[in-house]
């Protein structure tokens, strides 16, 4: 698969639209070769009887990279709010394609650090 459709809250969909996509589209235009996911869609979802709506994010899957490469997957956003799989799962449960969170980072790496030229390369 090549895609995969992610959904959002109303909230993190104003935060894309007024912050974080000018800066992000700049962002793929000054580094054609940046590992960050491919953000190609938004979408409102809206039913018939007035219930909230619903919104999508079309997103390019970068769980297709090659299985060879693929050390860790984290899904990273910046919170430690029940950000931990390996505290519910067990460590023993993991596997290369478990997708661990923010505080399964921290225990396992402590911090990233990165040299000058790879940190303008990654952000």
């Amino acid at each position: 698969r090549q895609f995969m459709l992610k959904s959002i809250s109303q909230e993190k969909k104003n935060f894309l639209l007024e912050t974080f996509l000018p800066n992000y589209q700049s962002h793929l235009f000054e580094n054609p070769d940046s590992y960050l996911a491919k953000i190609f869609g938004l979408f409102k979802i809206t039913h018939q009887f007035g219930s909230a709506p619903m919104y999508l994010m079309l997103v390019e899957n970068i769980h297709r990279l090659s299985k060879r490469m693929l050390v860790a997957i984290y899904d990273l956003k910046g919170s430690t709010l029940d950000r931990s799989v390996l505290k519910k799962m067990g460590t023993n449960n993991v596997t290369k394609t478990t997708v661990l969170k923010d505080l399964d980072f921290k225990a396992r790496h402590g911090s990233l650090y990165l040299c000058q030229e790879d940190r303008e390369f990654v952000l």
